[in-house]
């Protein structure tokens, strides 16, 4: 039996008659879950590659700057006036 507590509809008092125990999830149930996991985990990963490879500050406007040395717009770079970039 619990202490006695007041909610705003008055104090009440619990008492604890069974308890059930679900049983665990099978892999099939989890799979989704373990799935979403490893990708994220997986992108995560990648973009911590990246970030060290292509060294990046953000301006006080918010803007990526690169830092020196590294590549403009990288391998695959197209200008704003060109959509097709290099594909042509």
């Amino acid at each position: 039996m619990s202490a006695p507590f007041q909610t705003e509809y008055g104090w009440h008092v619990l008492t604890v008659i069974d308890r059930r125990r679900q049983p665990d999830p099978g892999l099939e149930e989890r799979r989704a879950d373990i799935v979403r996991f490893l990708t994220l985990q997986g992108i995560d990963a990648l973009l911590s590659d990246i970030r060290e490879s292509y060294p990046v500050t953000v301006t006080a406007g918010g803007e990526p700057a690169l830092e020196e040395g590294a590549a403009p717009g990288g391998a695959g770079a197209q200008s704003a006036g060109d959509p097709e970039g290099d594909r042509r």
